[in-house]
């Protein structure tokens, strides 16, 4: 009997527990989720400060710019940049992947350091932690200031979908490179890589005069800030014996820069001043920093660019909008002449929630009247693009998906760039995808092209979609 009464107190216990372990998990997801949840708030303020007007120019600007395409290019050009500086360097990402670019382009920041430049790096506290190495070689530099930006912390649920999600790299009151792209063998196809790798756009800009303030400069205010707000920690080691493991570190650094540079002389004699195109305006948008719903600036911005324009293209990994942005898409579409969307098929894309929230998501948006081309080309890439295009002079780059993650949740940024000439190159890119994609109908089915085969993705890969999609449709604000 004294037994029977001891498995039954063993077994409530049991059930105890795990009532309790499933209750507090349900209650920490909802703290998680819940400061994101509801409509988007947007102020008389913003509403206000929006003229269409404030991003044409009538006279070319100081700044300059060119288009970074080739994944491998884009790469060169960030190591040439961090050899011309002089006083100061920002590099913001939001991941970086362990590889030979990694190691080579940390290698550089630490060689521009030991010249006495100041190295900011700022990571976001997630996803952006680099080796071990290249920690222990950064954070032990005396020119090196390294900010965690809102590191993981399980007492503070409501900041963990809080993320940084630009991606800069500034050299002085100089030279810029903002775009879409991490820091990692994949996002630059880096020689040997070989397996699939993400195709993104950069823009590169160049000041012609330093003694200016324009993107370039407004862009290192906004850098700024990030360190200095309370989201961002500054990690510093200082014990001998960690300096010490720093300073091997980074001579093992340095041994794979010169070996990566040894047959690549032309990576340093880029000449800007005949690469980069002449612009009559740049303007950055940024989200508001702070970690929960935000106002959604860049969002806004854009769906009002698009109510002034007759021609909106927007190329981008995934497309989500809640059904009440579902209904601005509608009005655009309406009075736009033209209004397409580029992204990847179910076979060619290579990221997660995301894209299942597009394809959950897909049926509504076709209806709405715009036009979608999916990519159905099996090569070795995925699309990882942001690139918004609007009228026939305006083109936008930069970090923002547009999904509802980029409008309310993340740090994003964007630079819209005044030019014509910009503007149609981009616009060329974007379109020659018409050739590998199929367009989806009405239907939600795609409009087959004798020439061009639909590209067909495993059963396991389609069921797993299928599945997620049903299964995010209360999350679709957080994806």
């Amino acid at each position: 009997m004294e037994n029977e009464n001891r498995q039954r107190r063993v077994k409530k216990i049991f059930r105890g527990t795990i009532i309790g372990l499933i209750a507090f998990l349900f209650i920490y997801c909802f703290l998680v989720a819940f400061p994101y949840s509801g409509r988007l708030h947007i102020s008389d303020e913003l509403r206000n400060s929006f003229n269409m007007d404030n991003f044409f120019g009538e006279e070319h600007i100081p700044e300059q710019v060119m288009i970074l395409e080739d994944a491998r290019e884009s790469f060169y050009h960030r190591l040439n940049i961090i050899e011309r500086a002089q006083e100061e360097i920002f590099f913001v990402t939001f991941i970086t992947h362990e590889g030979l670019s990694e190691d080579v382009f940390f290698a550089a920041l630490l060689k521009a350091a030991d010249r006495g430049v100041r190295v900011n790096l700022i990571l976001d506290g997630r996803a952006g932690a680099p080796h071990a190495r290249i920690i222990s070689a950064t954070q032990t530099h005396p020119n090196v200031y390294y900010f965690v930006f809102n590191p993981i912390n399980i007492f503070r649920p409501h900041y963990i979908n809080f993320s940084l999600h630009d991606k800069f790299l500034i050299v002085d009151n100089t030279y810029m490179i903002i775009g879409g792209r991490n820091m990692g063998d994949r996002y630059f196809d880096i020689e040997g890589w070989g397996r699939n790798y993400f195709h993104d756009r950069d823009v590169l800009v160049y000041n012609t005069d330093p003694t200016t303030y324009g993107s370039i400069r407004e862009s290192r205010d906004y850098c700024y800030l990030l360190m200095t707000i309370h989201y961002a920690v500054l990690r510093r080691e200082t014990s001998d014996r960690q300096i010490r493991r720093g300073k091997e570190a980074k001579y093992e650094l340095f041994a794979i820069y010169e070996d990566f540079i040894r047959d690549k002389p032309y990576i340093f004699e880029f000449d800007y001043s005949e690469l980069t195109i002449p612009v009559y305006n740049l303007t950055l948008l940024a989200n508001p920093i702070y970690g929960t719903k935000k106002e959604p600036v860049i969002a806004f911005n854009f769906f009002m660019m698009a109510m002034n324009s007759n021609r909106i293209i927007m190329q981008s990994p995934y497309f989500i909008f809640t059904n009440r942005n579902l209904e601005y898409v509608r009005r655009i579409a309406e009075h736009a002449d033209e209004f397409v969307l580029f992204t990847d098929s179910i076979a060619t894309n290579d990221y997660g929630f995301g894209f299942v929230g597009y394809r959950a998501n897909r049926r509504n948006l076709v209806r709405t009247g715009l036009t979608i081309y999916e990519r159905q080309y099996m090569d070795n890439h995925s699309y990882h693009h942001k690139t918004y295009l609007f009228g026939d002079r305006l083109t936008a780059i930069g970090s923002f998906n547009m999904d509802e993650r980029s409008a309310r949740i993340s740090t994003e940024t964007m630079l819209v760039i005044d030019s014509p000439e910009i503007f149609n190159q981009v616009y060329n890119y974007i379109t020659a995808n018409r050739e590998i994609s199929l367009q989806v109908g009405m239907d939600n089915r795609l409009i087959l092209c004798g020439a061009i085969e639909p590209a067909h993705a495993p059963w396991g890969k389609r069921a797993y979609y299928h599945m997620m999609g049903f299964l995010l449709i209360p999350f679709r604000f957080l994806l």
